[in-house]
């Protein structure tokens, strides 16, 4: 029992998560859902207005079927010029409210037609609907079954009203069982659309991070960098430093590869460490590190930050594999520019050139110059 409460509460927190960290492409999802939805919905309303006087006969349109066209037309125009507007396109409020107004008019129509249309008839349309909805359109389970439930109520009180007691006993059986299978339906399409979801991060995750440092690989690294220079050029402001071990091939010679690979991530752990979240951190390959301080140059700043990193690389080697790793650093510094990375880099790496000249286990800072 315990253990069925906690997995209860473990799914319930996955469907959280995924509602708040995949809101754009839940409303991205959804909005591409809506218009088809729509214009099926007002092609199918046509179809059978036409076609039902030749297949039932003495059948006639009431008032809930006209009015059913021109409110589908409406929801679908407005779909229409949401999309056609192109912006806030992945809005989840924006795009929720557009799928509860389809649904609002699917049940307030459906509902009228099967009752006060149909008095001597059979329900069709409504216990569909519990079943497709839920499927159709990701929402969270408060708000589909919000709109769902006060359709229930609503779908039973104009039973009781228009119908006869024995047809509209089997209605109210039927809506009800519909509605059971809605919620076991919609919880197992739920259940995958979360499973998939966390797969696809977990893959994304993988083709980022270099497998052995857990920090950005070097082609994330570079489309990071390149993003945020696209996004405040020709502004930046900003730090790139070029991280690179001392003899580390020694480590791997003397201690062997086993340890080599413990000092890489040991190094992607202290930068991890000594940088903000907001930063990007990646390994270039070997045992070189770069690393993008966003929206900062500071000469003072960067060189506390290069001691930081001596001091804990030097400590935690030696206490690691029993060896003291240094490291150089080549740093140039940014201020307000308009920022190429390719020359950014360049000078970064000439930086650590120098550093590693001065007799490494050091660092040299430089001004990025746009004419070099």
């Amino acid at each position: 029992m315990v253990r069925t409460v906690v997995l209860i509460r473990e799914e319930l927190e996955k469907r959280k998560r995924y509602f708040h960290d995949a809101k754009k492409e839940i409303a991205s999802n959804n909005l591409r859902l809506l218009l088809p939805a729509n214009v099926v919905t007002v092609a199918l309303l046509s179809f059978f207005l036409l076609i039902t006087p030749y297949i039932i006969n003495g059948w006639q349109a009431t008032v809930w079927h006209i009015g059913f066209l021109p409110a589908s037309v409406f929801c679908c125009a407005i779909t229409f010029f949401y999309e056609l507007r192109g912006k806030n396109r992945g809005n989840f409020r924006d795009v929720t409210g557009l799928c509860i107004l389809l649904e609002i008019i699917l049940f307030g129509f459906s509902t009228l037609i099967d009752t006060a249309g149909t008095p001597q008839g059979s329900s069709v349309f409504v216990p569909l609907l519990y079943v497709v909805m839920p499927v159709l359109f990701t929402l969270p389970f408060y708000i589909s079954y919000s709109v769902i439930g006060a359709a229930e109520i609503v779908y039973i009180v104009e039973i009781l009203t228009f119908k006869d007691e024995r047809i509209g006993q089997y209605d109210i059986f039927g809506s009800m069982f519909a509605l059971l299978c809605s919620v076991v339906v919609a919880n197992m399409i739920l259940v995958l659309r979360v499973r998939d979801y966390e797969i696809r991060i977990k893959y994304k995750q993988l083709s980022t991070k270099d497998s052995l440092t857990d920090i950005l690989n070097k082609q994330s690294s570079q489309e990071a960098f390149s993003l945020y220079f696209q996004l405040h050029n020709p502004h930046v402001t900003c730090m790139m430093m070029i991280v690179d071990l001392d003899n580390f091939k020694e480590v791997n010679d003397t201690k062997g590869h086993a340890a080599g690979d413990q000092v890489l991530r040991r190094t992607g752990q202290i930068l991890l460490d000594t940088f903000q979240s907001t930063d990007i951190v990646g390994r270039f390959g070997g045992d070189e590190f770069v690393v993008l301080i966003k929206g900062i140059a500071s000469e003072k700043l960067i060189r506390a930050k290069c001691e930081k990193i001596q001091g804990r690389l030097s400590h935690e080697t030696m206490r690691d594999v029993g060896c003291k790793v240094t490291s150089s650093m080549g740093v140039v510094l940014a201020h307000r520019q308009n920022v190429e990375y390719s020359r950014l880099f360049e000078q970064a790496d000439k930086a650590l050139y120098e550093a590693k000249q001065q007799g490494k286990a050091g660092y040299r800072i430089r001004e990025y110059d746009l004419s070099e």
